[in-house]
């Protein structure tokens, strides 16, 4: 079968779209379990990863960067903020604005974010090839563009 006939089957199946959507559930779930080792729950830590300890981001930036709305942020700021993790502080560019920057707590656990997500990382990756993971990154990549195009978002 040609590659035109393998993509009118891979269509006809919704093979993509099921493909895309379970593992996007199952990536999730393994970086759920991950995360709460650390204190955390999903998204959470996409926000500690984001955040500095001396650059102030005000809710609105950080709502964009996270692709959430910003009452969705300001929660995860709230919870956070409770944790130790974050705190609160005046905004340089305009006083009566309030920033949101890591404490030290917060600084410790964004190394452990990272340190997580890399070994997730090369856990998933373990048994690949690079060129097979090359292949992942630019059709992922690809798909992502489509998807934010058709969507008319840009965030994560």
């Amino acid at each position: 079968m040609d590659d035109k006939g393998h993509l009118e089957v891979a269509i006809a199946e919704y093979r993509l779209i099921k493909d895309l959507l379970r593992m996007a559930k199952l990536t999730r779930a393994y970086v759920d379990l991950a995360v709460r080792d650390a204190g955390l729950v999903i998204g959470q830590d996409d926000m500690i990863a984001i955040l500095s300890e001396d650059q102030p981001q005000i809710i609105t930036v950080i709502a964009k960067r996270l692709g959430v709305k910003p009452p969705t942020a300001s929660n995860m700021v709230h919870l956070l903020e409770a944790k130790g993790f974050v705190k609160r502080v005046a905004y340089s560019r305009d006083r009566r604005r309030m920033g949101v920057v890591l404490t030290s707590s917060g600084a410790g656990l964004q190394r452990s974010v990272e340190e997580i997500r890399l070994r997730l990382e090369r856990e998933l990756l373990r048994n690949l090839r690079p060129a097979e993971i090359g292949t992942i990154h630019q059709s992922l990549e690809l798909i992502d563009g489509q998807l934010k195009q058709r969507t008319g978002r840009s965030g994560a």
